[in-house]
């Protein structure tokens, strides 16, 4: 395996948990609205194939020595961090000069 590949992980392990909340939220909302069988089959063998793949990342990752798992748990920190700052607006502030001395 790459270090690319390793150093992906986690995030990837991140983005299949919050898949797996979202799928648990439309299965809720699909079990109120009273839909079909099969319609919450299908959420819930999502959300075990997703929980699945969830913990072999997070045992491949358990597995690794524990530096090279630190560097990738800094980088998905870092990664968390960017992306959570993407959605932020900023606002629309600008620069004005200070008030000149009357001469």
């Amino acid at each position: 395996m790459t270090d690319l590949c390793r150093d992906e992980r986690p995030r990837n392990s991140l983005a299949i948990e919050d898949h797996i909340r979202s799928l648990k939220a439309d299965r809720e909302i699909a079990s109120a609205m009273e839909a079909d069988d099969f319609v919450i089959r299908n959420l819930t063998d999502q959300i075990d194939a997703f929980s699945g793949i969830a913990s072999i990342i997070n045992d491949q990752l358990a597995a690794l020595p524990d530096q090279e798992r630190e560097h990738i748990e800094d980088a998905s920190r870092i990664l968390r961090r960017a992306r959570a700052a993407e959605g932020r607006k900023l606002l629309p502030l600008s620069v004005t000069q200070g008030h000149e001395a009357d001469s």
